[in-house]
């Protein structure tokens, strides 16, 4: 019998790394994502000697273009031509305003675009296998009060935490939700989770609020919890609706305004757009 297929992006550290090692004691084959050559190749060897009977393939690339993570999709399509489980983990916490090459504020282009384009290049491969994917959320889409389709190009304002990252994975929740029924009629299922506050490099970062990082020490889980919590979901989506959004381990609604038809017709206009004329 052969071994599920599980691919993981932004695997070299933090939660992506915890993801890898639970999928290999899972006893998934793995395809690994990072942009770093090195890190992946000393996570593929770590993972080689403990679970030396899994097949393991590294797909290094940056994630902050429309080609570039459409040669990523391409690299791991090429691994794993049929995908079990794939965790769309890689994402950006950054403090500021910063633009990608492709003109687009770059939690959305890595945030949302990458996963986008990673979904729709692997979903013939999941489709044979009547796979799952997980979109790696976060609890401040629920504080992601100032949403707007046109604010996820160019925001008007920087705001740590609670402003373009927030919007960025409130709008891949909207766009998991709104590809989540197409998806199903495949046989696969999406959801978006938030794996909850981990202690990784990202919320060390600058990017994080003075007074979480604060707190990060103290209350922030590990993230070995945190692919708790993801591979939890994976078992819990398949008894609730396509495309929910898990919140610490329970289906939670998205915020009012995030709930409507047009809105999600909006996101994936948007996301469709920026695919076609990207660089």
């Amino acid at each position: 019998m052969e071994r599920p297929v599980c691919a993981i992006t932004g695997a070299t550290g933090g939660i992506g790394r915890a993801i890898a090692l639970r999928a290999a004691i899972g006893g998934y084959n793995l395809v690994l994502h990072g942009r770093s050559s090195s890190k992946l190749s000393s996570l593929a060897d770590d993972v080689r000697v403990r679970f030396p009977d899994l097949a393991i393939e590294s797909v290094s690339g940056d994630l902050g273009t429309v080609s570039g993570a459409k040669i990523v999709a391409a690299r791991i399509l090429n691994y794993a031509p049929e995908l079990d489980l794939l965790f769309n983990n890689a994402g950006v916490l950054l403090d500021g305003i910063q633009m990608s090459r492709d003109e687009l504020e770059m939690h959305t282009q890595v945030n949302l675009i990458a996963p986008y384009i990673l979904m729709q290049t692997l979903r013939p491969g999941l489709s044979l296998t009547g796979g799952s994917v997980i979109n790696v959320a976060s609890g401040a889409v629920l504080r992601a009060r100032e949403f707007s389709v046109d604010s996820l190009k160019r925001p008007k304002k920087a705001k740590k935490l609670f402003g373009a990252y927030a919007n960025s994975k409130l709008a891949l929740a909207i766009m998991t939700a709104a590809l989540s029924e197409e998806f199903d009629r495949d046989g696969i299922r999406v959801a978006a989770v938030d794996p909850g506050p981990n202690r990784t490099s990202m919320t060390a970062g600058n990017g994080m609020p003075w007074f979480l990082k604060l707190l990060q020490p103290i209350f922030y889980s590990t993230p070995e919890r945190g692919a708790a919590r993801l591979f939890e979901s994976v078992e819990l989506s398949e008894a609730h609706a396509p495309g929910t959004y898990f919140h610490k381990g329970r289906a939670v609604r998205l915020p009012k305004h995030a709930r409507k038809a047009e809105l999600e017709n909006a996101v994936l206009a948007f996301c469709e757009n920026v695919v076609a004329f990207g660089n």
